[in-house]
This record gives C-alpha cells, sequence and structure tokens, in this order.
C-alpha cells in the first residue's frame, strides 16, 4: 500500500476528525432537512388524503340525499293528484257489488302508466285500493284484495290514516313473481282530506333497488354500508332489506344527528367513517358508512416508504461524506509528498503535461461543459417553439373549417323548423345531423382522432349529401376493419369527399359514383376515394398534385384538400400527405398516406 493515499490515514485515524466532521456537516445540513420534508410530507399527504376521502363521503351523501329528496317530493305530489283524482274517488267509493264502469278503471290504469312512464325507473309500482269493494287495481294486474300478491302493507295503512292523511314508511314487499325487494312507500287516504272517513288508499313504491343502484353509482368506494331515515329513527332504506324498520343502533352503528360525521371502529376492528347529511325538507336522514381500510393500507405504504428513504438518506449522507472527504484529502496529500521529499515531488510534478496547469484545465472544462448545456437546453426550447408553432399553425389551419356562427345559426333554423310543424320532420333531422357534423368539427382540443371516429362522421356526411341531391349518386366502400383503430388527422376524408361528389356528378351518361377504400400499404394507412365522373387530363393532374406543394398563405374560400394536405404534413411529417391520381371508374382518384399508428399524434418536429 502506498503510504500517501487515503486508505493509509483512514486506518491510522489520521484522517477520522475529518471525515467525522464532515459526517456531521452532511447530517446537520443535508439530512436533517430532508428528514424533517419527508415527515412533514408524510403527514401532510396523510391529512389530505383522509380530508379527501371524507370529503368524497360526505358529498356522495349530500348527492344521493338531493336526488331522493327531489325524487320523494315528486312521489308525495303523485301521491296527492292520484288520491284527489276523480276517477280514483269514484273507483274507492264505489260498493262492492256495485263495480264502477270500464271507462273509470281504464282512466286510472292511464293515470298510473303515465306515472310510471314519466318517473323513469325509481316507481316500481302504483295501488289504489277500495276498502268498500275490497278490489285493487296496480300498474301491473288488477284483482280483489283477497287474491293481491302483496296486501302486507295494508294493516300499517289502516293503523296510520287514523291520525295522518299522507305517511311513507320502509318495508319488504313482494313482487308480482313473488320475490321479496325493498320498497319506500308513500300511501294516501282516499279521499284525501287532512280528516274525515277512509275510503281506500293510494300507494306508490319508490324503488329500493334502484336507490341501491344510485348508492353505488354515486358513493365513494369502499362503501360499507348507507341508510335513510325517517323523522323517527326507523329505517327507510338500508342496502340490508332485512333491516328496514329497525334503528341505526339495532344495525350496529352509533346513532348521530345530522350533519354528524365521525370515526367508528367497529366489532371486527375495522377503522370506519361514518357521515350524515344535513336536515333535509322532510326530515329524512342520510347515513353512508365507508371503510377507511384502504385509507389505512396507503397510510402504512407511504410511511414504509417513508422510513426507506429516510434510511437510503442516511447512506447517502455517509457516502457523500466519505467522497467530500476524499476529495478534500487530495490536495492535502500531495502537500504531504511534497513535505517528505520535495525533490521527488518536483521531479514527478514537473514532467507531467499539463500538470502546472491543472485548475485551469479544470476551469476550462467546467466552462466547456456548461456551454454544452446552454446549447442542449437553447435546442430543447427550439424544439418546443417549433412544436408549439407547429400545433398553432395546425390549430389555426383547423379553424377555417370550424363556421361556429353556422352551428348556431343551424341549432336557430332546427328549433324554428321545430316550432313550425310542433313536432319533429325531415327538415328538423337534416339540420341536426348537420349541426352534430359541425359541432364535432369544432371540437379541436386534438388533432388526431380514430379512423373508426372519422369514418362514421364520413357516413353522416354521405347521408346529408345524399338527402340533398336525391339519391343522383351512389356510395361503395372497401374497408379494412383491422385499421380502424389507428389514428388520423382530424377532417381528413370529408373535404376529399366533397370534392369527389362535386365532380363527379357532372358526367350526363351515367349516375354518380363514389368508391371509397381503406387499405394498408406497407407502413402506412391509405384513404383511397375514387368519382367516376368526367375526370382530368394527365396534365390537369399534374397541376393539381403540384398545386399541394404551394406554400403561399391560403386565400379565398377553396383550401379545403390542400387544408388536408397541409395538415397531414404538419402533424405526421412530409412525408405524407395527398396525391391525384386518374381513376379507375373514369373520374379522379385522391389518395391519402399516414402512418400507422395506434397512438394520437403529435405535431412532427
Amino acid at each position: 500500500m502506498k503510504k500517501y493515499n487515503f486508505r493509509y490515514y483512514f486506518k491510522n485515524y489520521r484522517f477520522s476528525s475529518l471525515f467525522l466532521k464532515n459526517f456531521l456537516t452532511i447530517l446537520l445540513v443535508l439530512y436533517l432537512p430532508l428528514s424533517l420534508t419527508c415527515l412533514g410530507i408524510s403527514l401532510y399527504f396523510q391529512s389530505a388524503w383522509f380530508d379527501e376521502v371524507t370529503s368524497a363521503a360526505e358529498g356522495a351523501v349530500a348527492n344521493v340525499q338531493e336526488i331522493v329528496d327531489t325524487v320523494q317530493t315528486n312521489v308525495m305530489a303523485a301521491a296527492i293528484n292520484t288520491a284527489s283524482d276523480t276517477s280514483v274517488n269514484r273507483f274507492v267509493l264505489t260498493d262492492e257489488w256495485d263495480f264502477p264502469s270500464y271507462e273509470v278503471a281504464q282512466n286510472i290504469k292511464g293515470v298510473m302508466r303515465d306515472l310510471v312512464v314519466s318517473s323513469g325507473e325509481y316507481i316500481d309500482s302504483i295501488y289504489v285500493y277500495s276498502d268498500r269493494n275490497g278490489y285493487l287495481l296496480s300498474n301491473s294486474v288488477s284483482s280483489s284484495s283477497a287474491t293481491f300478491f302483496d296486501m302486507e302493507w295494508l294493516p300499517y295503512c289502516l293503523e296510520q290514516s287514523q291520525s295522518l292523511s299522507q305517511w311513507t314508511w320502509g318495508r319488504s314487499g313482494v313482487s308480482q313473481l313473488g320475490v321479496r325487494q325493498p320498497y319506500i312507500s308513500t300511501a294516501g287516504s282516499v279521499p284525501y282530506s287532512i280528516s274525515g272517513t277512509t275510503e281506500g288508499f293510494v300507494v306508490i313504491n319508490l324503488s329500493g333497488r334502484w336507490i341501491a343502484e344510485l348508492v353505488t353509482q354515486r358513493g365513494t368506494a369502499p362503501l360499507r354500508d348507507f341508510f335513510i331515515l325517517d323523522r323517527g329513527g326507523r329505517l327507510l332504506f338500508s342496502l340490508d332489506s332485512g333491516r328496514l324498520g329497525g334503528t341505526l343502533e339495532e344495525a350496529g352503528y352509533p346513532a348521530g344527528g345530522p350533519g354528524d360525521a365521525r370515526l367508528f371502529t367497529a366489532e371486527d376492528g375495522q377503522k370506519l367513517w361514518i357521515s350524515c347529511s344535513p336536515p333535509s325538507e322532510n326530515g329524512w336522514l342520510y347515513v353512508a358508512v365507508n371503510s377507511l381500510e384502504e385509507y389505512d393500507r396507503s397510510v402504512s405504504s407511504m410511511q414504509g416508504v417513508v422510513w426507506v428513504l429516510l434510511f437510503a438518506l442516511f447512506l447517502v449522507s455517509i457516502g457523500v461524506a466519505y467522497v467530500v472527504s476524499l476529495k478534500v484529502f487530495l490536495p492535502i496529500q500531495n502537500v504531504i509528498e511534497m513535505m517528505d521529499d520535495p525533490k521527488s515531488f518536483y521531479d514527478q510534478n514537473t514532467g507531467k503535461k499539463g500538470g502546472a496547469g491543472y485548475n485551469e484545465l479544470r476551469y476550462i472544462t467546467a466552462s466547456f461543459l456548461q456551454t454544452i448545456t446552454k446549447t442542449e437546453r437553447a435546442e430543447q426550447e427550439l424544439i418546443q417553439y417549433v412544436t408549439r408553432l407547429k400545433e398553432t399553425q395546425t390549430a389555426l389551419l383547423q379553424a377555417q373549417i370550424n363556421p361556429h356562427f353556422l352551428y348556431n345559426t343551424l341549432q336557430t333554423i332546427n328549433f324554428m323548423a321545430i316550432s313550425l310543424t310542433k313536432s319533429d320532420n325531415q327538415v328538423s333531422k337534416a339540420i341536426g345531423m348537420l349541426s352534430s357534423m359541425f359541432s364535432q368539427m369544432m371540437q379541436v382540443d386534438s388533432n388526431t382522432i380514430p379512423i373508426r371516429d372519422e369514418l362514421d362522421y364520413c357516413r353522416s356526411y354521405l347521408d346529408l349529401e345524399l338527402l340533398r341531391h336525391g339519391g343522383e349518386f351512389s356510395v361503395e366502400w372497401d374497408v379494412d376493419e383491422s385499421l380502424l383503430d389507428c389514428f388520423t388527422v382530424k377532417l381528413t376524408l370529408q373535404p376529399i369527399l366533397e370534392n369527389a361528389i362535386k365532380y363527379g356528378l357532372d358526367n350526363p351518361d351515367e349516375p354518380g359514383k363514389i368508391r371509397i377504400r381503406l387499405f394498408a400499404r406497407e407502413d402506412a394507412v391509405v384513404f383511397a376515394v375514387e368519382d367516376n365522373g368526367r375526370g382530368a387530363d394527365d396534365a390537369r393532374i399534374a397541376q393539381m398534385n403540384e398545386s399541394l406543394g404551394d406554400v403561399s398563405p391560403f386565400i379565398g374560400t377553396h383550401i379545403g384538400v390542400r387544408n388536408v394536405h397541409e395538415r397531414i404534413g404538419l402533424v405526421f411529417g412530409s412525408g405524407y400527405g395527398l396525391t391525384f391520381r386518374r381513376s379507375e371508374q373514369g373520374g379522379v382518384a385522391a389518395f391519402i398516406s399516414i402512418p400507422k399508428t395506434m397512438e394520437a399524434g403529435k405535431p412532427a418536429p
């Protein structure tokens, strides 16, 4: 081992004080601040995650509450309106042996049908029951109360009708198929009055399955349970229908007031977050029980990462202290060598090339590296600038065929056409299709779309053209289905089709025909659009291809075809774009070449 080296002094403890000082310095300057920062970030994210989880749970409860309260308000109003209906009152007040006419029954059936249709999926069934004649009408089947499949609600209604004109409760009912399912039922006395004799009831059953689906869709995962309680604290709804009519305590959860939110540990040791809704107009309380198991796992994982990171930082501190000490020791080593043997040190360093200019060489190298770094940064900024410039140019070219005002005008004309006939008509349908097309053209947030979407848009456009021209031409499609998920520049094909229709219908000898092909050629995807018009000679075809390379700015309105060629070049590069040839059908054939890519394209650098 050479005497004048780092290992020698480190082994013999002559360097230990320098290493210790460097280590303590790095520990205070590097490790301690980074450790405190990691711990602070950990605590911050832990608090932020918890706030996010609880806020999402409370927001989901409020969302469900808003929807269900609105639906229940409509149900209560529907129950009152139905109980006040003339036909319903005639049916309920009819004696047992004097059954009302078929017209009355059909009127009631119509009322039920209208309610079910207008309510969507949240009203499961509607009953109109007459205590006088013992008969029950529903939106599905009608029969006497003795044979009707769901009559468990009747005793409760008889009890409530002694003091109330309308009431709501949660129950487990029986469907027409004999299957048990949860309901939130709202009933009203008939004739409807605050006080008076009750001759029958109107019962509207709100589907518990619809509420369960709503809770599942609008709730936050992982959702353990969800409850709706009435003013008296009884369960109107629960994901477990066997709990209906009970209390929250009987379900195993602590009772809470409106707006309460708290942690709760279940019997199995799982941490839960219980969110209660704020007060609602009907006095119902909505309670969501969310599991914090996933949150706890995330916190534990983050804490594990933090401890590993702190340990890694400690090892890095030791390594940095060692490297710094080594670098600091190198000039000391030269001094020690010179002091121990000046002549030998002089002889060794005098003959070294650049020995005396070591510091200058190091300075020049650092300056050179700094210059390279600045150059690379400038190149990156230039690339970003060119990319943004091309994106801006692409958006500008796209905007040239985005007539926003025309879209709004078509919408206005559409409403006027509907108002004239008081219903949809062919004109309204055509205007609606055209408005939809302009709406898609105005979506310029992305330069590229899947070929599948481009072809769907073109089919809509061709349908409108066929409608406009009265079937004066036909369209033939030849599409390779495996290429539909590749990406192309938006509005690639439609301007070419417009051009083909315009010039393809100028042949009076035969009906117009447009042929559209999509096929692969090596690593490229090719669109081909051919017509059977009068066509063009070779000189005209050459002139058309030459005009595509014109770099002058667009002037005027006839820019559709060249616009397509320019945008393809900006997005995919100059090797792709549009070319014209003579068609085998007698007209002109346009070929569009783009790269075969399964990802959204970006502007070519």
